[in-house]
Formats: C-alpha cells, structure tokens, sequence
C-alpha cells in the first residue's frame, strides 16, 4: 500500500475510534487535515486567515488581484503579513492553482485580515471565511535534543556543526550535512525558498547552527 494510502487508512481509523464522522470525497483526500485540524492545540500561539472564494466554475490560474491594492493593504493594516513578496516581486494573497480560493490574507488577528479583505475585494463582495489557525507558529516543530532522535516523516528543529560545505544538487536545490555527538544528517534548501538558498551557500564546516524542517525518510528522492 503506498504511504499516503496508510497514512489516509490510518487517519480514518484514529478518527473512528474517536467517535469522530467522517465523509470522503476525491479519495479520501484531506482527511489526515481535517482531523489534525480537530486535534489542533491553540493554548499557546495561534494566527488567522480570511479565504476569499470565487466561483468554483472558474478553473483557471488568474487571479484578477491588483498589485497596487496589495501593496495598500500591506502598508495600512497592521497586524497581517506574508502579503507580498518585495525581494521577488510577488503577490502572495493568491495561489497558484486552479483551485476555487480567490485570495487569502493571514494575520495576528480577525479584525486585521477583515480590514485587509475590505481592501482587496474591490467592487463586489466574494463570500469569505475567517479560519482560527497555526500558521507561521510553528506549532508543527517538535524540539529534539539530538540527531539520533529524529524520526522520519516528522518535524523537527534541532541544533548541530556543519560538517560539509553545501553543494548544489540537480533543480537549483542545496545540500549540507550537520552533525552532533549522536550522529549526523544531511539538510536541503530547495529552489522554492530564492535568497535562503544564499545564506545557506555561506555556510562552513565548523558552523553550528539550528535547523527547521520536515523529515524525508532516507529512501525517498
């Protein structure tokens, strides 16, 4: 059975034995989130956002999102961030698929990412939700306190010594290998992240540093 099957068998199971109902639509798929989002623990930190949709007839990529009302709204509401990206010139309310969001705005509070969707829905009123969520908390990080310890498939932060300069590797991605007195691991910045991949190339064996990320198992491409 292929990871993501048992991972989607394993989810409806755990939230069976909770008594929790489910409904799969598509294949099952977006079960493993909504029943993580039910177990989600908002105690500590916690962040909004509102999701604007469009007509779920309307699969194309565009969004008809002006740069300069982004720019506005970055400017003038406090409290929201990741809206644009001014390193690279980008848009980031909007996503990149033809799925049926419009935009989402993230903030520290409702009121800021409603203040931010008044801006951006311009003429017309697109229904929109607010979400309670762990965005950008990294509520997901499980702290370890050695190499050994890390297991595949989670997310972790953990400190460790450069041990190897970084070197590229085919798609534009980097790889770097840290180490501690339990044992070592290789690390990776991909294409995606643009400027990071320039710290990254500075770094030199010797170097300690703290590392964020998701974990592969060692078989995986």
């Amino acid at each position: 059975m292929p990871p993501q099957d048992r991972r989607e068998k394993g989810s409806l199971e755990l939230a069976g034995a909770e008594g929790i109902e489910t409904v799969e639509m598509k294949e099952g798929l977006g079960v493993i989130g909504a029943v993580a989002a039910l177990g989600a623990d908002f105690s500590g930190d916690q962040t909004f956002e509102i999701i604007a949709y469009r007509d779920p007839d309307d699969r194309s990529r565009r969004r008809d999102i002006e740069e300069d009302l982004v720019l506005r709204l970055d400017r003038e509401v406090g409290g929201t961030f990741y809206n644009y990206d001014y390193q690279n010139h980008k848009v980031c309310v909007v996503p990149a698929s033809p799925c049926p969001v419009f935009f989402g705005i993230r903030g520290e509070t409702p009121g800021a990412v409603i203040r931010g969707y008044h801006i951006l829905r311009g003429e017309g009123s697109p229904p929109a939700t607010v979400f309670r969520t762990n965005q950008h908390t990294d509520a997901h990080l499980e702290v370890i306190e050695g190499i050994r310890d890390i297991r595949p498939r989670s997310s972790v932060a953990v400190e460790g010594k450069v041990l190897k300069n970084p070197r590229p590797i085919p798609g534009g991605h980097l790889i770097f290998t840290i180490g501690d007195a339990s044992g070592e691991i290789d690390c990776a910045a991909y294409e995606p992240t643009k400027q990071f991949r320039g710290v990254v190339e500075g770094l030199m064996p010797g170097d300690r540093i703290r590392a964020f990320g998701s974990v592969r198992p060692a078989d995986s491409n």
